[in-house]
């Protein structure tokens, strides 16, 4: 009646290396996702940084040749008026 000995010990002692093993494999993807959602983060807001930077330049240029058109347009009227003025002497 000799029952067969079982190994209790080997196998928990198993079982607990591929715990531990599978714990620090699950923490290490764990970090690697977390710093490529915060690398992620950082690029969506420097596009959106750059895209704010051309927006502004756009407006200021779109000023600047307003601005610049306005003064040819007053040389020309200027110059219309000059030219049909009588001449004096």
């Amino acid at each position: 009646m000799n029952a067969p000995a079982q190994k209790p010990k080997q196998t928990s002692r198993w079982g607990s290396l591929l715990q531990g093993a599978v714990a620090g494999i699950e923490s290490r993807l764990d970090t690697i996702l977390a710093e490529d959602d915060q690398a992620s983060a950082r690029s969506r807001a420097a596009d959106e940084a750059a895209k704010q930077a051309t927006a502004e330049k756009a407006v200021a240029e779109k000023a600047r040749l307003q601005q610049e058109q306005g003064r040819q347009d007053g040389i020309g009227i200027l110059s219309h008026w000059c030219s049909g003025a009588p001449e004096l002497g």
